[in-house]
């Protein structure tokens, strides 16, 4: 079966940093006063259903606010999916640039637009070694199909929008909550499946049941497009 590859695209990380650090320096510019300097900036520390997260806050105006966030969890666990037991290795792994509006410069309710640079992937490996294993349609032996290799990724922008409750940068406050609720609008999966065994005269009938199997699995991840993010965060403004 011909392994494909999925580019990760790295510049837009790149830009994603470049246009979030010009958008400080510009803010700093036009929020700076010869006579009055407010603190602006607020760093901070979070944990939520993307992972473990830092964030930088930077107010452009009264109303509106930048913020960079980083955000990552890895995690194994064992599942089955279409009857084949797997071993999971998942790599929860964000960078999201947002722009939060609150309404009422003196409330902490929000309303976050921006995107996000989405490395989540997953990979699997069969564990089943031995007697029968049934991949799509077939049965064949295990010791013939060696490991069966999983590999899930997604395209590397996604769109986020969400709500939430809290002003790291007001100046009323050094230390604060927040709470954001959204969705990330996560691309259909790019799944990519190969088998190490070495039996060649089962090759070709292996190959087609993996594209049953690589369908199957696309089914089973159809529910994932929208992915929830709920995180609690604790910020400092400097």
């Amino acid at each position: 079966m011909k392994k494909t590859h999925h580019a990760r695209k790295p510049f837009l990380t790149s830009t994603l940093l470049a246009t979030f650090v010009s958008s400080l320096l510009f803010s700093h510019a036009s929020l700076a006063d010869g006579s009055k300097q407010t603190n602006n900036f607020a760093l901070g520390a979070g944990v939520g259903t993307t992972g473990l997260s830092l964030n930088g806050t930077f107010q452009l105006s009264d109303n509106i606010n930048v913020r960079g966030i980083y955000a990552n969890y890895d995690f194994s666990e064992n599942d089955t999916e279409s009857g084949i037991a797997y071993q999971f290795d998942i790599e929860l792994d964000t960078f999201s640039l947002l722009l939060d509006w609150h309404p009422s410069a003196d409330s902490g309710f929000r309303i976050s637009l921006g995107g996000v640079n989405n490395g989540t992937n997953f990979s699997a490996k069969t564990t089943q070694t031995s007697g029968n294993i049934t991949v799509g349609n077939s049965t064949f032996l295990a010791s013939d199909i060696g490991t069966i290799n999983a590999k899930v990724d997604y395209d590397s922008f996604a769109p986020y929008i969400g709500i939430g409750w809290g002003n790291a940068v007001r100046q009323d406050q050094s230390l604060s909550f927040a709470l954001d609720i959204g969705v990330i609008g996560m691309s259909d999966p790019n799944i990519n499946l190969t088998s190490s065994g070495t039996n060649t005269t089962i090759q070709p009938a292996l190959d087609a049941q993996l594209e049953v199997e690589k369908r199957e699995l696309e089914s089973s991840l159809d529910g994932f497009n929208l992915y929830p993010v709920i995180n609690l965060s604790l910020a400092y403004r400097f």
